[in-house]
């Protein structure tokens, strides 16, 4: 096989693992009393808030999966036209995010979902860069790299799919405070 279809090959290999991945439902409300019961009204307010910015994330990455590859192999116009429209896409689900205050317990919620989209939106630039770059092997690169910070972003959100299925967890890790940088800063400025 030449390098060509080597990548496209990979590319439709991971593609459809971010479908499977971007396609599982954000399981936030159970019929089971004793999960309803696990979060304040607050903390359920939130994640009611939230649904919505993750499954559509869910949705960027169902479409961005599907047209990936068929994307890259038509003109540079397009292609970087419809990446840098998905970008805009995830970037505003990010300011959407950022607008929705999270509970102190589940800050962690928050945090990941906002890592995984700053890994979607590099990993969109980098798809949206490859389309007009006219040495094959760095577009290659590109797509690559582009198509990694996906899989990233798409572990941060199975991630998020945890902590909300486990807050203890959460209350657990926020009840020891992280000291490194305060230990950092006395051991280089003791003074």
């Amino acid at each position: 096989m030449n390098s060509t279809a080597e990548s496209i090959c990979k590319n439709i290999v991971s593609i459809f693992a971010l479908i499977v991945i971007a396609a599982f439902p954000f399981v936030l409300y159970s019929d089971c009393d004793a999960e309803a019961a696990v979060y304040s009204n607050t903390e359920k307010i939130y994640l009611k808030d939230i649904t919505p910015i993750l499954y559509e994330l869910s949705e960027v990455g169902k479409s961005v999966s599907e047209k990936a590859v068929s994307l890259q192999n038509t003109t540079s116009d397009v292609c970087s036209y419809e990446f840098g429209y998905y970008q805009g896409i995830v970037e505003s689900l990010r300011v959407r995010l950022n607008s929705v205050p999270a509970p102190p317990r589940i800050v962690n919620v928050q945090s990941t979902a906002l890592l995984a989209i700053g890994d979607y939106i590099s990993g969109l630039s980098l798809y949206t860069r490859a389309c007009t770059e006219p040495d094959y092997n760095m577009k290659a690169k590109m797509g690559y790299d582009g198509r990694q910070r996906l899989i990233d972003a798409d572990i941060k959100i199975r991630q998020v799919n945890k902590l909300i299925m486990n807050p203890q967890v959460q209350s657990r890790a926020a009840a020891a405070p992280d000291n490194r940088i305060a230990q950092m800063c006395a051991s280089t400025w003791p003074a």
